[in-house]
C-alpha cells in the first residue's frame, strides 16, 4: 500500500507536490488555513499614520507581510518616504523570508531572531515602535506598539473538520506543518471539537510529524506533539526531504 503525506500550509504546493511526485508517496496538500489581504486603501491609511507617527524602531514579522506593505506603499505613491524612514530606524527583523526581502530593498537589520517575544524583550518600554505583524494579534504589543496589520489569517472549518478527521483515522502517514499558524488554528479547531488531546496523541504515536522550521515546532510541542522531525536549517526543500526520509524509515 502507498503511503500518503499531506502538506498544511498555503505557499510552497507546487514546490510539494513536484518533489513528492519523484516519490511513490501519494501526496495531498490541506490548505485549511489561508492569507488574506486587507483592503489596500485600509493598509494605506495606517501607513501613513506611521510616516506620521515617526517611529525609532520598526519590527517586521513575516516576509509575506513586508512584500504586501511595500507594494501597497508603492501603490499609492509613499514608498520613497517609508523607505526613508525605515532607514533612519532601528529595524527589528523576525525570520529568514523577511530578512531578506528587507535586504533586496537595501536596508540594515539591527536585530534578527526566529522569536517576535525575544526581540519584542531586548527592547525598552518607552521605546516608539511600529510593528508589521503576521496574520493574528499578538499578546505582547498590546499598549506598547504601533501596529500595522496588512493581511489576517482564515480557517475553513469543513477542511479542517475534514483535515483533522484524516489524522485521526490513520488517513496520513505523515504530514509536514509549514508555519506556527498552521498548528495552533488545527489544535484550536481540535479544542474546540473536544479532540485536543487525541489528536496530540495520535500525531505523536501514530503520524510522522515534520515542522519547516524551530518555531513550527514548538508550537508542535505546545500542544502535546512531543516526536516532531525538523530539517537542519530552516529551508522548505530540507523539511520536505525529512519528511520522506522518515517515511522510507517506516
Amino acid at each position: 500500500m502507498k503511503k500518503r503525506a499531506a502538506l498544511c500550509g498555503s505557499r510552497k504546493k507546487e514546490e510539494f507536490l513536484k518533489m513528492m511526485a519523484e516519490t511513490d508517496i501519494e501526496a495531498y496538500v490541506e490548505e485549511v488555513v489561508t492569507i488574506e489581504y486587507l483592503p489596500a486603501e485600509e493598509v494605506a491609511k495606517k501607513l501613513e499614520e506611521v510616516l506620521s507617527l515617526k517611529p525609532s524602531h520598526f519590527l517586521f514579522t513575516t516576509g509575506e507581510g513586508v512584500q504586501r506593505l511595500f507594494q501597497v506603499a508603492e501603490e499609492y505613491g509613499v514608498l520613497p518616504h517609508l523607505l526613508q524612514l525605515l532607514k533612519n530606524c532601528v529595524i527589528l527583523c523576525r525570520g529568514y523570508k523577511t530578512r531578506g526581502v528587507l535586504l533586496k530593498y537595501g536596508l540594515s537589520i539591527a536585530a534578527y531572531s526566529e522569536s517576535t517575544s525575544h526581540l519584542l524583550n531586548t527592547l525598552k518600554d518607552d521605546v516608539k515602535i511600529a510593528v508589521q505583524p503576521y496574520g493574528e494579534e499578538i499578546e505582547e504589543l498590546k499598549g506598547r506598539a504601533f501596529v500595522l496589520p496588512v493581511y489576517r489569517y482564515k480557517m475553513d472549518t469543513n477542511r479542517m473538520d475534514a483535515f483533522i478527521e484524516k489524522l485521526l483515522k490513520g488517513f496520513y502517514h505523515g504530514v509536514l506543518f509549514t508555519s506556527p499558524y498552521q498548528v495552533r488554528y488545527t489544535f484550536a479547531r481540535a479544542r474546540d471539537i473536544g479532540m485536543e488531546g487525541y489528536l496530540a496523541n495520535v500525531m505523536t504515536d501514530r503520524v510522522l510529524v515534520v515542522a519547516v522550521g524551530h518555531m513550527t515546532a514548538e508550537e508542535l510541542y505546545k500542544a502535546g506533539v512531543f516526536r516532531v522531525l525538523k530539517p537542519p536549517k530552516e529551508r522548505f526543500p530540507l523539511a520536505v526531504r525529512e519528511l520522506l526520509k522518515g517515511l522510507d524509515r517506516g
